[in-house]
């Protein structure tokens, strides 16, 4: 049978009975006078069972394994020593001797303690009887024969058949060493960190989530010795207990002559036996060490066998552990939340009379916050901080929790080892709707600092301030500085063409009593009706969720020419789908902190060689005179195409834009004349801050026009960083906009309105009066008031609850009967073409490209005012190749007309919607005249360009369905082509 006591490593063996033969020569034996040797008998209870036989059989059994013991295995006594003291020379076995104070015999049931016949429950019945013994000297073993034997009330016995096992000698260090090793490597491999409730309830204890794994190793390794190495593991493992556990194990114990369990081993932490450095070494997978003990007998034990412990060696044996995701790392941060204001947190209601003026909502809140102008980040983080503090009592950090891994720790014990901090996001401070109401949202990350003040983990967070009415309740200078810091926003339209056609006024009336506004919207911008085009970008940048790109990945999708014509600068970035996306741009970056600004472009115009490598950012910067150092900053402006066209950097655009429009530049700026005075206190005047100088541009700015840019061209260069900058801050200024132009929060849009404003008997007849051609009439016209409301919306887009709404424009509509409302098909075509970057898909043509263009136009136009498929002629510029991609089921036709009436036919749609998809191209360097080139009415038309020397066209183009083409948009796509010293084409 096999061997499977602990305490040794022994070879296997089978435990049969004896064969039938092996039987009859025992009983040979027997009778021929051989001793059979047994254990007394001991006293038992008469036992009534109906088969005593087969309960003595199955006792027998039971027995599974029989030992030497261990006082017969030492380093004192060998195999031959011990047979010695069992046979005489000729293998006879000796007589008088007690056999069973050589064997231990083990059950099935418990391996670990040797059978008691005398006291143990349910042997104590039996006598063991062994029946032979014999020497197996080839393999220094002892063959045993033994049974059961159960005496009977009637002087009968049952027993049990003759069993047999064979029992190997071993020398005791040679194996128990090497099995208590692999025992107790199996116990130490399960060495665990301690729980946080181990940690929270013990001064001795410390917590492996809150120490870098570095640390750790470094603390274990750079111990004296390995009681000092030991003490280190065991502050945050359990090392200790598991191998207090292993050498109270009675398996591995002895009961000394008092009768008190010893061990009979001892284990010790060693350096590792490879390198002999660590006590905590590395292996070749990440996260993973081994720890190298040895085992030896303990000293009490070694004398009791007789070992020689100068002799015997040490077993040494290793273990591997598994140290990933215990120990301190970023994902700490994961475990720790920011939990939500309670209505305790917040400052209590003051109960007065409620002050419609001193009502401070979300929008207030927002808006004053946003048009803050700020010296540096710390500025205007610290700003909101104490806007909050008048809202909340409860500090941000009194809300942090610990959950998950960390769950359950005291925090005043955390912030022993780590320093814990809140710090917001001053820049994205948005709005929610939360319990039927208009809160802030404001976001930040929780940072997790060492003793040593490094960085070891963040986590990003975001917290609901509600209340915002509270803001200003003890504070009414501030309720007065939220109260005056206004959104300016104007609506404004443009009527794109001069003579309206009109709409039916029963349509009209029809979509203002169902409340269909964007309907009525559609129909007052469509030229075949009104033309009127509504000015909503500032709204548009309250609802568009935009994030400012770093610098490293803007000027990854940068391009500047290397040549400059007449002074301007056009940076292109094809990131931009949009006229509005650059505006975006411009407004993000301008609400961040000025240093932050000034640092932004200083990194963007050198990753273009615009600085002069001679003048580098000032280090140890002072914020208060920064304009003044920003100064010492030169620009450098690329390589001049023409001696003869030498020419000072006086304007900066950003894609394109000064090809746009002859009447305004949106997203281009330049130093205009009247911030001179602004540059000389720059110079001179140490006494103004820098948060002064932008509030005086601010000033400054409002009285630049749109059209400035002609009269001022290229009568102020700039120089340095510090121009730059003034020129950057006129322009978002000047566009009067402020800085709240970003998106207010998730779920909030803006809305356009419409009501009926009736027109009165005199006025009309004043009006007649004033102008006796005038279209307005008391029975065919209409005055509608129009406006916008911002708030939040549902999921169909609805506005749930309004914050803000902009003052009320008056449209005064001609009414038309008989000019019938487009079909839908129509009004989807007109949706493609006014939703199609058109104006920005600018073409650059040489002059001979755009001769071939016309031609090819004119050979398919047959007739006037038929629509002609133009997609082949077409197809190699890069717009056709846009709109093939995006719209593959759609065309372009094109219309001529009698003559060009610009004032007869729609404008393009979206004429500053969205960039081209081509690159810039630098404008010829010759002063040409700009000559009427060739036209075809209402087709291709010339135009003037204030900026560039450039000679522009517009080419109009209908949208059709190819599937439906007898119907066509009503809108036309406007596409500007700038003839150029080079074409650029589709890629094919």
């Amino acid at each position: 049978m096999e061997n499977t006591n602990l305490h040794y490593k022994k070879k296997k063996k089978k435990s049969t009975n004896l064969s039938r033969k092996n039987l009859l020569t025992i009983g040979a034996a027997v009778f021929f006078g051989i001793a059979i040797i047994t254990i007394p008998l001991v006293t038992v209870a008469n036992w009534k069972i109906k088969d005593p036989r087969l309960q003595v059989q199955n006792q027998a059994k039971l027995i599974t394994n029989i030992q030497l013991k261990d006082e017969y295995q030492n380093g004192n006594l060998s195999y031959f020593d011990l047979k010695k003291q069992l046979f005489n020379a000729d293998n006879t076995k000796k007589t008088g001797i007690d056999y069973s104070q050589f064997f231990d015999f083990y059950q099935k049931n418990n391996t670990s303690l040797p059978i008691n016949f005398a006291t143990d429950y349910g042997w104590n019945r039996y006598k063991l009887d062994v029946f032979d013994l014999k020497p197996l000297d080839q393999e220094q073993s002892f063959e045993i024969y033994y049974r059961l034997v159960y005496q009977l009330p009637d002087d009968k016995k049952a027993i049990s058949d003759l069993l047999t096992q064979k029992v190997i000698w071993n020398y005791l260090p040679d194996y128990s060493l090497a099995n208590f090793a692999n025992f107790s490597s199996s116990k130490l491999e399960k060495l665990r960190a301690y729980t946080n409730k181990e940690f929270s309830l013990s001064t001795k204890k410390e917590l492996t989530k809150l120490v870098k794994l570095e640390d750790f190793e470094k603390q274990v390794n750079w111990a004296i010795n390995n009681n000092e190495a030991r003490k280190i593991i065991n502050k945050y493992f359990n090392l200790e207990e598991i191998i207090a556990e292993i050498l109270n194990n009675k398996e591995f114990s002895y009961l000394d002559e008092s009768g008190i369990w010893n061990p009979q081993y001892q284990i010790e932490l060693v350096r590792d036996q490879i390198l002999g450095q660590d006590f905590l070494a590395k292996t070749g997978q990440k996260g993973i060490y081994k720890l190298t003990f040895y085992a030896a007998f303990s000293p009490n034990f070694a004398k009791k066998i007789a070992a020689d412990l100068n002799k015997s060696s040490k077993f040494h044996f290793g273990i591997n552990i598994d140290l990933n995701n215990l120990f301190l790392d970023k994902t700490v941060a994961e475990n720790i939340k920011i939990t939500e204001f309670s209505e305790d947190d917040y400052y209590p209601q003051i109960n007065f009379e409620k002050n419609l003026e001193a009502e401070i909502n979300g929008w207030d809140f927002l808006n004053y916050y946003n048009n803050q102008i700020f010296a540096t980040q710390n500025e205007r983080e610290d700003f909101l901080k104490n806007l909050i503090a008048k809202i909340v009592r409860t500090p941000l950090l009194k809300k942090v929790e610990f959950e998950n891994k960390l769950s359950g720790i005291d925090y005043a014990k955390f912030l022993k080892y780590l320093k814990l901090d809140i710090k917001l996001d001053a820049n994205s401070t948005k709005l929610a709707f939360k319990n039927n109401q208009i809160v802030a949202k404001i976001f930040g990350k929780i940072i997790l600092r060492n003793a040593e003040n490094q960085i070891v983990a963040e986590k990003n967070f975001s917290q609901t301030i509600e209340h915002l009415n509270r803001l200003g309740q003890n504070d009414a200078e501030l309720v007065k500085q939220i109260k005056q810091t206004k959104f300016e926003f104007k609506p404004e339209t443009r009527k794109k063409i001069a003579n309206q056609k009109g709409a039916p006024k029963s349509e009209i009336l029809a979509l203002l009593n169902a409340n269909k506004f964007d309907k009525l919207k559609n129909i007052l911008e469509n030229g075949d009706y009104y033309g009127y085009e509504f000015n909503e970008d500032r709204l548009k940048l309250l609802v568009h969720n935009s994030q400012l790109p770093n610098v490293e990945e803007f000027a990854k999708l940068s391009v500047v020419p290397e040549k400059m014509s007449e002074g301007i600068i056009n940076l292109w970035n094809k990131s931009f789908k949009t006229n509005q996306e650059v505006s975006t741009f411009l407004s993000l970056l301008a609400k961040r902190d000025i240093s932050f600004v000034a640092k932004y472009w200083y990194d963007l115009l050198n990753k273009f060689k615009l600085i002069d490598p001679k003048t580098q950012w000032p280090e140890n910067l002072d914020q208060n005179s920064l304009f003044k150092h920003l100064s010492q900053i030169k620009i450098q402006p690329p390589e001049k195409k023409a001696v003869s066209l030498t020419s000072d950097f006086w304007l900066f655009s950003l894609n394109n834009d000064y090809l746009i429009s002859p009447d305004y530049l949106n997203n281009s700026f330049y130093l205009h004349s009247n911030l001179k005075n602004t540059l000389d206190l720059i110079k001179t005047e140490s006494a103004f801050n820098t948060r002064d100088f932008v509030e005086h541009i601010r000033e400054l700015a409002k009285s630049i026009k749109p059209k400035d840019f002609i009269q001022e061209k290229g009568k102020n260069p700039i120089t340095n960083l510090s121009e730059f900058l003034v020129a950057f801050y006129s322009l978002i200024y000047s566009k009067d906009q402020g800085l709240l132009a970003e998106s207010l929060g998730q779920n909030l849009d803006y809305k356009i309105q419409f009501e009926l404003e009736p027109i009165s008997l005199n006025v009309a007849v004043s009006q007649e009066k004033t102008n006796p051609n005038n279209n307005l009439r008391l029975n065919n016209n209409l005055r509608l008031k129009y406006w916008y409301k911002i708030g939040s919306v549902d999921q169909n887009g609805n506005l749930i609850q309004v914050i803000y709404q902009t003052k009320k424009e008056t449209l005064d509509l001609v009414v038309n009967e008989n000019n019938k409302l487009l079909s839908e098909d129509v009004e989807k075509l007109n949706e493609i073409a006014t939703n199609f970057p058109s104006a920005d898909q600018i073409i650059f043509l040489k002059k001979e490209d755009y001769t071939q263009l016309v031609d090819s136009i004119k050979q398919v136009i047959k007739t006037e005012n038929t629509p002609v498929k133009i997609d082949n002629q077409i197809k190699n510029l890069p717009f056709s190749q846009f709109f093939e991609n995006n719209y593959p089921d759609y065309g372009f036709y094109i219309i001529k007309t009698s003559k060009n009436l610009e004032s007869s036919k729609p404008e393009a749609a979206k004429v500053a919607a969205k960039p081209s998809a081509a690159k810039p191209v630098a404008a010829k360097p010759e002063q040409q005249e700009i000559h009427q080139s060739e036209e075809i009415p209402g087709v291709l038309t010339n135009t003037i360009s204030q900026l560039g020397n450039q000679i522009r066209h517009n080419f109009d183009l209908y949208v059709y369905k190819k599937d439906q083409p007898q119907i066509h948009s009503s809108k036309p796509v406007r596409v500007i082509i700038i003839e150029s010293s080079e074409s650029l084409f589709a890629l094919k």
